[in-house]
């Protein structure tokens, strides 16, 4: 019996990367059980000491399939551990302490069969509040780009109500054509975490999927539950992989002037917030 409520092959199977999200996770869990889509739930667990797994595997409306791993291996090993044999025609990372709205697993769905060329597509991300996340409809940081969009040249446009090209989506909840998967390959395990999912899309769009976002389609997103236990360690991660993603898309010598000082002002932001976190931590 697969998630969704009746017997048969599934058409979804979603990813979800746990380390440490607590109760988070069985939310995320629930707010599937109502899907009408057949869905093959993974989980694949990096190390967590938690209790978050609790539950999980006693049965419930829905089967999850669990991979445990014996330490944190980052999200990137993880999801690729989790698409491997993959044959449901699409695929869908959720992060754990996302909650999907309604039926926006069928709006996506529904979405990529219409519109042929795109290879993936993301939902709109709210805060608790209602208010929106940016970063699950964002332009690829691209050097020049960056420069333009300082100086005011290239803003996003209001939501429409229908999907639309974007540049970029979250890795919070993205849905995947299986088959441009197989074409573009998994994600980058050189990242560790955090812009694999930019990664990902600029090499979806390089190779000539597009990438929508549907803002019709929602999802509850409380972002960054997994990484308060360790926020000196992401904030690493999240700032030097900038610098991996620059030395892979844009390291030819033209990208060379407008990124170093988009580089150097990355650095100093790391220094200054390594240094409150360690402050904060002195004084308890």
């Amino acid at each position: 019996m697969t998630a969704g409520g009746e017997a048969g092959p599934a058409t979804v199977t979603v990813v979800i990367v746990n380390y440490r999200s607590g109760d988070h996770l069985r939310r995320c869990l629930r707010s599937l059980e109502g899907e009408r889509l057949s869905l093959r739930v993974r989980v694949v667990d990096n190390g967590s000491r938690d209790g978050s797994l609790e539950g999980v595997e006693e049965g419930g409306p829905m089967a999850v399939e669990v991979i445990r791993n014996p330490e944190n291996r980052g999200f990137a090993v993880a999801v690729n551990q989790a698409l491997k044999s993959v044959d449901t025609p699409w695929v869908m990372l959720l992060n754990p302490d996302c909650e999907v709205i309604g039926d926006a697993l069928g709006r996506l769905v529904a979405a990529l069969e219409t519109h042929l060329g795109a290879g993936m597509i993301g939902p709109r991300l709210e805060n608790p509040d209602g208010s929106l996340q940016h970063a699950c409809r964002r332009h690829l940081p691209d050097p020049v780009g960056v420069w333009r969009r300082l100086a005011g040249g290239v803003p996003l446009p209001d939501e429409p109500p229908g999907p639309w090209p974007v540049e970029a989506i979250s890795g919070a909840c993205m849905m995947i054509r299986r088959r441009a998967l197989e074409e573009v390959g998994g994600l980058d395990e050189s990242f560790f975490m955090h812009w694999e999912d930019l990664d990902w899309c600029k090499r979806f769009g390089d190779a000539g999927w597009r990438v929508l976002y549907l803002p019709a389609a929602r999802v509850l997103h409380y972002k960054g539950v997994s990484s308060r236990s360790r926020p000196l360690r992401v904030l690493w991660y999240k700032h030097a992989g900038i610098f991996r993603f620059y030395r892979k898309h844009y390291g030819a010598p033209r990208y060379w002037l407008p990124a170093a000082p988009i580089l150097l002002a990355v650095f100093g932001l790391f220094v200054t917030r390594a240094a409150r976190l360690l402050v904060r931590r002195r004084n308890g």
